[in-house]
């Protein structure tokens, strides 16, 4: 194996050579990753007595068909506002407070598909709440969509947005 691009070091499996791997609190994986120093970092990113970045999911993306439509549906479904202004193919939103993961919105023609590879899960507190927001996202747009793999005592429901995208809602209080 040669050496890594950003650092030069050479990759190996063996981390009993690298500072803290013997303190099982701090194992690392074979290979990190590392931000060369002309780039800036955000603290928020450098992971506590470590000066290694943490990665964090910024913004989570979906293909839609109209952009306007199913951000329409998605700010009152989560209440997200746009970071930016809308574009007739594109918007970010995000949490009306700033903190949390953004959602992106971008014009595509690709099909939807029937068992998506990846969809969103919204969480409820208990079967109470995921009821009363079932019925909530229905009322703002979203489908129910029915499928023969619910198990017998199911603790999600899927729904589909206005463009098909699929999500689950999740009565997280089952525990």
């Amino acid at each position: 194996m040669g050496p890594e691009p950003l650092t030069g070091r050479t990759r190996t499996t063996d981390t009993t050579d690298r500072p803290g791997a013997a303190d099982p609190r701090r194992a690392r994986t074979p290979l990190e990753l590392r931000v060369p120093q002309h780039h800036s970092m955000p603290t928020e990113f450098v992971g506590i007595g470590q000066n290694r970045p943490m990665l964090k999911v910024g913004s989570v993306v979906l293909g839609v068909a109209d952009v306007p439509r199913a951000a329409a549906f998605w700010r009152a479904a989560l209440g997200y506002v746009p970071r930016e202004e809308m574009t007739d193919d594109w918007v970010v939103l995000v949490p009306e407070n700033g903190v949390g993961t953004q959602l992106s919105l971008g014009l595509s023609e690709s099909p939807v598909q029937p068992r998506p590879r990846v969809h969103l899960d919204l969480y409820a507190r208990d079967a109470a709440d995921q009821a009363a927001e079932v019925e909530r996202l229905l009322a703002l747009g979203a489908r129910r969509v029915e499928w023969d793999d619910y198990p017998d005592d199911a603790d999600f429901v899927v729904l589909a947005d206005t463009e098909g995208n699929r999500f689950c809602v999740i009565d997280t209080g089952r525990g």
